[in-house]
């Protein structure tokens, strides 16, 4: 329709035939100047015609012969009778001819016949013939008589040259009005043609003259049309239209604004608009602004001030907001004011119901973060007490159905951290908080890390996990934290939903450039078409027997579709009941902002027992309970442990006493643990730059960035684990051999009192008797001696883990009586490794081990000389 309209309205645009008006008048003014010119020429011509001398130059040549005659008969008469008389005559005639030559010769008349060379030749014969007869003429009487018979020959013999003269002119005479008549021909053949070109033009003006007639006509009713158009659209408009003049005079006021307003139409015209409906205490910027306006377009023939806000009043003094919309239209030297306005009450109205309902938003959204997080913390907090104590439960003399019992309550306790996490995990998607870590990894570690995790449930239910990696899809640059665990998700149904069946995990390249489809196939239940649909929505659990069978919350898939449309990926599924599942994954690869170390996680650390790690420990915790569980925790690893209740206590011990590590508790009363631990940071206390672990059951990553912002090593997220605690005391166990092992390389003396506790030693000297201390040093290197050559002997040999192990254990506790730190802690290590079978770790601790017993064994001979 509006192509239409534009169409229709190009059609009605007038066109402009300035330029034919130009060209015809200037067409019209030449053919006058033309005709003007020939009509002159014309004139000229008759004039010509009508002054010309042709018959009587025709006449004198045909008189000159006839005075020849006339000449030839006096001669004749005067020699019959030579009489005064006759000889009078004679002369008479002689001087007439002559004069007829005479004129022939010299007239401008007779010009075009003495131009011819033959003609002029013949004229001078003539000429000079009757030259020699003029003194005979002139002569007296008896001369003239006696020549007389002389005479008449010569007479008779110029009859022939006249005759040619004669002949001669009226050639001449006749081509020459020959010529004139074709001149004359085509003077008016020209003036003809010319007029024919003159009245075209007559006609053409005529017939421009009603053409634009007609388009005036047309262009007059258009014009009237539109004009009730606009007025009809003025008068139809739901807005009110004022148009006034520069001083702001109105001159036109329309139905709209009579009804917003209050004024009538013949009250409000010629009144300035600003007396109407502009409130007193805004008369100011209301001038200053049309000044403004008038003069930014002043010079241009139509603007528009785009869209504004004002406060306008109406009759009855009531103030209301309005947008305003000015329009300036030049017209010669007068320039008039356009302006559309309209009432916003409702509007503003409605803005401030949604800036309202908006904040209300906000701060309902801002409540559940903090209620989520509260709630992270009153549920976490309780959690860390129970699962704590059934951790070291687990590690007492238990019988089987009291072990069973303990593992059930832990396995239960999993579940329902599992079930926390899931609702953190969506509420930090939903918030916008979660964000990506994009690295170049390699997928087939990845896939066996899956792989791994899963075998043992898979195999309880009779699975095999069978993984396949593209050679194109060998890396891969993403998120692969967020990938793992939407894999993890995608294996775990997997596993839980087949039987006695078979799992694929598989990476392909995909269509688009460099994409990647993960999938994970199982033969399985499979799902219905019409449970497709709604799988990946939360809380869904497609039938209440999964219930019983499968245990879940229902939002796994929920959160693995949020992390895929997070990573710019989709996810979806193909699965028909009774023949398995297929989930997929397509993944766009990310930009990977720099080279980051691509970490493998893992599932579960591997525990460290560190029965006597001796570590200095500040505990801040408010919290009694998880205090206990904490203090029970480190008890086990030899600690030395400090408590504080609050942050402020926490802050006064660690300035008191240097400590090795601080485990800071971040929701505190008094001073949080963010704050304990920035005053720590910024103080000059004893314990200013030791490590600092926060525990905390906020798990939002918001609040682990406040909280390595504030000085935190790591955050350890409640509830404690002996497993966590175990991991935390070997990383500062390691940490302290490393600097022990980069300290022994730049000293020796440094070297020896990193390997040995003096301390220790010299207490143990003081206490025994010299003897007594000599016999157990010795023992000490003999059983260090055998024990050396028993276990590390011989590092490829399949060695008895548990004999390992306890030898370990036992040749650790003789390290520590002697104050060996560092080969105490190398043992230790030996022995985790042979607990936990980790046979591939064996060869290089043993190694060190023997390396670092030398090494003690050198120095206690220096020391004890």
């Amino acid at each position: 329709m509006q192509e239409q309209a534009d169409i229709a309205a190009r059609d009605r645009k007038p066109r402009d035939w300035r330029g034919v008006y130009v060209a015809a008048g200037l067409f019209l003014l030449a053919v006058t100047l033309v005709l003007s010119l020939l009509a002159a020429q014309l004139m000229q011509e008759l004039a010509r015609l009508r002054s010309a001398s042709t018959d009587n130059v025709q006449w004198q040549m045909a008189q000159v012969q006839v005075e020849l005659l006339v000449l030839e008969s006096a001669v004749d008469d005067a020699t019959r009778n030579p009489t005064p008389a006759t000889l009078d005559e004679l002369r008479q005639r002689f001087d007439i001819f002559y004069s007829r030559i005479d004129t022939l010769r010299r007239g401008s008349v007779f010009s075009n016949v003495t131009r011819q060379a033959g003609a002029r030749q013949t004229l001078n014969r003539i000429t000079d013939t009757l030259n020699r007869a003029i003194p005979l003429i002139d002569g007296p009487d008896d001369a003239l008589a006696s020549a007389l018979p002389t005479l008449k020959p010569t007479l008779n013999a110029m009859r022939d040259d006249v005759r040619e003269i004669a002949l001669t002119g009226v050639r001449l005479l006749a081509a020459q009005s020959d010529q004139d008549r074709q001149a004359f021909s085509s003077l008016l053949l020209r003036t003809g043609l010319v007029a024919a070109g003159v009245m075209a033009a007559m006609f053409l003006a005529l017939f421009l003259a009603v053409w634009q007639f007609r388009i005036a006509r047309i262009r007059t009713e258009d014009l009237q049309t539109q004009n009730l158009l606009y007025e009809s659209a003025i008068n139809a408009s739901l807005d009110a239209i004022i148009v006034s003049d520069e001083k702001g005079r109105i001159l036109d006021f329309n139905p709209a604004a009579e009804q917003l307003f209050g004024y009538k139409r013949e009250h409000a015209l010629g009144v300035t608009a600003e007396k109407l409906i502009i409130p007193k205490e805004d008369l100011q910027l209301h001038r200053d602004r049309r000044v403004e306006f008038l003069d930014r377009f002043r010079g241009s023939e139509t603007n528009l001030s785009g869209r504004l806000e004002i406060n306008a009043m109406r009759a009855d003094g009531e103030v209301f907001p309005a947008e305003v919309s000015v329009g300036l239209i030049r017209r010669g030297e007068r320039r008039i004011i356009v302006t559309y306005m309209r009432d916003i009450s409702e509007r503003k109205r409605a803005q401030d119901n949604l800036t309202q309902a908006r904040d209300d938003a906000v701060a309902t959204a801002k409540a559940k973060s903090d209620f989520l997080a509260v709630m992270s913390h009153e549920m976490r907090t309780p959690l860390n007490g129970v699962m704590g104590l059934l951790d070291m439960l687990n590690e007492t003399r238990l019988t089987r159905k009291q072990r069973d019992y303990v593992e059930t309550a832990i396995a239960s306790g999993k579940i329902l951290q599992s079930h926390i996490d899931d609702v953190l995990n969506i509420t930090r998607i939903e918030a916008g908080v979660t964000r990506l870590n994009p690295v170049h990894f390699e997928v087939l570690p990845l896939m066996t890390e899956l792989k791994k995790m899963n075998d043992p449930a898979a195999q309880r239910r009779g699975n095999t996990i069978e993984i396949r990696t593209a050679e194109e899809a060998a890396f891969f640059d993403q998120d692969r934290h967020a990938l793992r665990q939407v894999l993890i998700n995608l294996v775990g149904n997997a596993v839980k939903f087949t039987e006695n069946g078979t799992i694929r995990i598989s990476a392909l390249p995909y269509d688009k450039e460099g994409w990647v489809e993960f999938s994970v196939s199982d033969t399985g239940i499979g799902i219905s078409e019409a449970d497709v649909s709604r799988i990946f929505d939360d809380f869904v659990m497609l039938d209440p027997s999964y219930k019983r069978t499968a245990p879940g919350s229902g939002l796994g898939l929920g959160i693995s579709r949020r992390l895929v449309e997070l990573m710019g990926g989709e996810i979806g599924v193909e699965s028909a009941p009774g023949q398995g599942s297929r989930f997929y994954l397509r993944l766009p690869p990310l930009a990977v902002s720099e080279q980051r170390p691509v970490e493998v996680e893992k599932t579960e650390s591997a525990p460290v027992p560190l029965e006597q790690a001796g570590l200095s420990v500040l505990l801040v915790e408010d919290n009694e309970t998880n205090r206990f569980v904490a203090r029970e925790m480190l008890k086990k690893h030899g600690c030395r442990i400090v408590e504080a209740h609050d942050g402020i206590e926490g802050v006064d011990k660690a300035a008191a006493e240097r400590f090795d590590v601080i485990f800071m508790d971040v929701s505190m009363p008094r001073l949080d643990g963010i704050g304990a631990t920035r005053a720590i940071r910024e103080g000059n206390g004893l314990s200013r730059d030791v490590p600092i672990f926060g525990l905390t059951a906020h798990a939002l990553p918001d609040e682990r960035r406040k909280l390595e912002d504030a000085g935190m090593e790591d955050c350890i997220v409640k509830p404690l684990r002996s497993a966590k605690v175990r991991e935390v005391i070997g990383m500062l166990m390691r940490r302290r051999e490393a600097a022990d092992n980069a300290s022994s390389d730049d000293d020796e003396v440094s070297d020896d009192f990193n390997l040995i506790d003096h301390e220790t030693l010299a207490d143990l000297t003081e206490a025994l008797p010299p003897e007594l201390f000599q016999r157990q040093l010795e023992r000490f290197k003999t059983e260090l001696a055998e024990s050396e050559s028993r276990f590390c002997g011989d590092p490829e040999h399949k060695t008895d883990l548990e004999d390992l192990a306890a030898c370990a254990h036992k040749m650790a506790g003789s390290a520590a009586v002697f104050g060996a730190i560092a080969l105490r802690a190398t043992l230790l290590d030996v022995e985790s490794a042979a607990k936990h079978g980790a046979r591939e770790q064996i060869a290089p601790l043993c190694t060190a081990a023997r390396e670092t017993a030398e090494r003690t064994l050198k120095a206690l001979s220096e020391l004890t000389g």
